[in-house]
This record gives structure tokens, sequence and C-alpha cells, in this order.
């Protein structure tokens, strides 16, 4: 008889990602079971050959046997045991494993409610169908022709690598008397990517081509590309760019940008010609809008100019923010960048620009700031650029930096990462600053001390899981960064001025 609600292993090494997944839905609720988590990859595989769930949500890049491997392993046995990947990188080289692996779908951390219930019932979709045994051989045949072609594009895309080009490519040499290379780009294509709509994607773009001589693949070393190779001349590539670009962008769900090369007369030019394409997009506008790349884009001046790169190091050298500040988002205009529609390639090297002078200030946010303008986010680009700004004006200096945006940063700092080993030394470290300038200034500002406010917070999370009442004291103790539980009850009962015990029985009405 079959089982009434899917069950649903969970597998990561990290225990904060495990908690996340297990409070992330009401599991019962939409139709689920969900199993106790797997720490590691090994742990899942002896789990998935005792218990048999249905579905396995599995993080990517797990030490010992990564999420990939896992999932090959159990196609071949356990092949009605669906996989829902996890990844904390946007990084497609994960994303193609994944996909060839046979998971039915990819989401990247951390996993929103609306993204993990999808992915859940899409899974649950498939397994009705492949249970049912309804239209099987159909679907088996349409899944063979999409792991051919993620195939294909793994092969192919290495002819626009560094390197030799694959043997494919020899085969196309004889049929072709020459070829014009167009790209397209879509943007974030990466938080909905799916075999299945890669698939569709090549499959629409040489139905618009339609040419006798074609072929088209995603690129696997960059997120959100496709390149389509034809014959045509490059007039005939450039009006086809144009009818594509909206139905490729209906499809990705996203803003596509298009640019197209000259013609070449041999399969060796393929790295110029697809240079030459990317080339060519780097002059497309930014913007929610869709692009194709003027094949002699206009002549404008850089963004963040070589006179202003002067001026901006002696704002540097000066220690002034506020004209440093002034240049980049009043002079400039780099906070406006889809407003003034610069260019993809312009925006780019001006943040590039500004990632190279605050050399000296060390933090993740120079690599999250370029993603995002490669993603069209320029929003999030601007935030973590003032991020950027901000340590860097106050790297090495003690009361020179302003206090009100030093305790906003560790206040906010605090705020979202409640759980982590927090303490004084901890956070001035993180600041660049002295701790008692760190402590004075923050309960000069904040109004309350710095470790009663750590306190305060993390206890205010435990009461809203107490009342929730779906864990127990000592995992909600370890889930706002306690680890010894008694020492939680003691301040739990300073702060509240009960035992967590007492207020979730109060809260229960018990």
């Amino acid at each position: 008889m079959e089982r009434s609600n899917l069950r649903v292993l969970a597998a990561d090494d990290e225990y904060w990602a495990r908690q996340n997944i297990r409070l992330a839905i009401d599991w019962e609720a939409n139709g689920f079971a969900f199993l106790e988590p797997a720490c590691d990859g090994r742990e899942a595989l002896g789990r998935i050959r005792s218990e048999k769930p249905d579905i396995v949500i599995a993080d990517v890049n797990m030490p010992s046997l990564s999420g990939t491997e896992l999932a090959k392993i159990c196609q071949k046995e356990c092949p009605d045991t669906l996989f829902i990947m996890l990844s904390g990188y946007n990084d497609f080289s994960f994303v193609h494993a994944a996909l060839v692996a046979g998971t039915v779908d990819y989401l990247l951390k951390p996993v929103s409610r609306a993204d993990l219930l999808n992915a859940l019932r899409s899974a649950s979709s498939r397994l009705r169908s492949l249970r049912e045994n309804i239209g099987y051989s159909r679907s088996a045949m349409e899944q063979i022709r999409i792991e051919r072609s993620l195939a294909d594009d793994c092969e192919l895309s290495k002819a626009l690598a560094p390197g030799p080009l694959p043997p494919r490519i020899a085969e196309y040499e004889l049929e072709f008397s020459g070829f014009a290379l167009a790209l397209f780009y879509t943007p974030k294509l990466i938080s909905g990517v799916s075999p299945k709509k890669l698939v569709q994607v090549k499959d629409l773009l040489l139905r618009e081509f339609g040419f006798q001589k074609a072929f088209a693949f995603h690129n696997s070393n960059a997120v959100g590309e496709f390149a389509l190779v034809s014959e045509a001349q490059p007039q005939a590539v450039a009006t086809h760019c144009e009818r594509a670009l909206d139905l490729v962008s209906r499809e990705a769900g996203r803003p596509v940008l298009a640019a197209g090369s000259g013609y070449y007369y041999s399969f060796s030019s393929l790295k110029a010609a697809y240079s030459e394409a990317r080339t060519g997009m780097l002059s497309c506008p930014c913007g929610d809008k869709n692009s194709l790349a003027s094949p002699r884009p206009p002549a404008r001046n850089a963004i963040v100019s070589p006179e202003m790169e002067k001026r901006l190091a002696h704002a540097l050298s000066e220690r002034k923010r506020g004209m440093f500040e002034d240049m980049l988002f009043r002079e400039a205009n780099l906070n406006l960048a889809s407003i003034e529609s610069f260019s993809y390639g312009d925006v780019r090297q001006a943040f590039e620009t500004v990632c190279w002078m605050l050399k000296d200030c060390e933090a993740p946010q120079k690599d999250q700031m370029l993603k995002a303008v490669d993603s069209f986010l320029f929003n999030t680009a601007i935030a973590l650029l003032e991020e950027l700004i901000a340590l860097r004006f106050m790297a090495g200096t003690s009361h020179g930096a302003p206090a009100k945006e030093i305790a906003a940063l560790a206040k906010a700092h605090i705020d979202e990462n409640y759980a982590d080993d927090l303490s004084l030394a901890s956070l001035s470290a993180q600041f660049h600053i002295d701790p008692s300038y760190l402590s004075r200034e923050f309960k000069r500002v904040v109004g309350e001390n710095l470790m009663q406010y750590i306190a305060s917070v993390r206890i205010e999370k435990a009461k809203a899981y107490l009342k929730a009442g779906k864990l127990s004291s000592s995992e909600i103790a370890a889930l706002v960064g306690y680890g010894d539980y008694s020492y939680f009850s003691r301040v739990f009962r300073k702060t509240a001025g009960e035992s967590p015990t007492s207020y979730a029985a109060r809260e229960r009405g018990e």
C-alpha cells in the first residue's frame, strides 16, 4: 500500500542548514513526512538504502561524499528516489554536475519557503507520474534527450574555453562553409535553472533561427549564456536575434542581452568569434529590458575616469569619506546605473576600479558585489559597495570612526548572526576597532550594554521558538547560540523573569 505522505530526507554537513530546512515549512500539512536529517553524504547513503525515502534534499558540496556523487549512486540503486540539490555557490559547474546526476531541481542557499515548496511539489508530481506509469515511455525518452543535451553542452562549451577544440567541432568543420556566432545572456537564470528549461531555450533558438545548418548550446562555463552557431551571414543572424530576444526572455523569465560576431571560415576561430560577441555584449545598456548589442557601439567616457581615480585616491588617503561617496554617487551617478542606461561593460569596469582602490580592505563583499553586477542586481551591488566603503574608512581607526555607523553595523551583525559565537573581542576584530571603544560607543548609541543586547536578541528568538512548540528547550538553546543549556536557562530566567519551561507552558495555556 502506498504511503500517504512522501518521505523526505535532508543531508547537509552544516547543522544550521539542516535546521533551516527542518523549520522551513509545515511538512505534514503539505503532505510530507520529514525524516531526521543526515549529517553527511555517507550517512545519507546508508539511510537511503535502509529507509527508502521518496525525496532527498542534499547539499551539492558535502565532504567525503558530495551531493552529486550521492545522486549518481542512487540513480542506479534506487532510481525512483528523486533529488533536490542545494548549494551556496552561484557556480554553474555545480549546477551542471547536479543536473547530469539526475536531480529534479537546484536551489541556492539560503532556501526560501516558496522555492522549497515549489521544488517539493514538482518532485511529488514527477513521482506520481513515474509510479502510476502514465506516459512513462515518453517521459523516459524525454529524459534521455535532456541528458544527452546536457552532455552536448558540456562538450561544446570546451570549444569556448582555453585549450584544444573538442572532437565534435571537427565534425561541424566538414559540414559548414563558414559561420557566425550569436550569444545570448540571461542574468539570474541560475535561480530558476532546470535541465528542461535549458533544453527549451535551445530548442526555441533553433526554431526561431530556422537555419539549415546551425547548432545551439548552453555554455557550462558561464551561467545563463547560450551560443548559437550558424552558417548564415551576420546580417541575417542579427535580424533573427531581434525576434528571438522577446521569445527567449519569456522562456527564461528574465531580461536577455544578445550580441553577434562577424563571419569566420574555420572553426579554429570559434574562440575568436565568441570573444568578439562577448565584447560586443559589454556595450548593452544595463537595466531590466532586453538589449541587442550595436555592431559599432558608440564611444563613451568611462564612468570613473582616470582623473576621477586620482581624486578618489586623494579622498581615501585623506580619509574624506563624504568626498569619496559624492564623487561615486553624485558626480559619476554609479548608483543610477540602470536609470542612466550605462553599458554593462562600463558599469562592470567602474565597480572593478573601485574594488581595486579598496584593495587593502579584505572583505567578502567584493566578490559578492561583482557577482551582483553580473546578475544585474544593481541595488544589491550598490548596497554592498556602501558596506565596503564604510569598512574601508573605519579600518584601523579608533576614535576617528563615526560612532553611530560603528554601532549600527555591530547591531545589524548581531541581529543577523545571533547564533554565532559573539563576544566583544570577536566584534571588535570584525570591525577593526578597539574593544573598549566599541563597548562604550555601542551603549551610547544603542542605549544598551553590548553583551546585554546580544542576550536580549537571543532570548527574543528563543521565545518565538518556544511559542511555536515544535522544538525542545535544549534544541532551542543551540539554535540561538547557547551550547550549554543550563547557562541558557539562567540567562532566560534573568531576562524573562521565568524559566524557558514555565514560559512555554504559560504561552500554551497549560
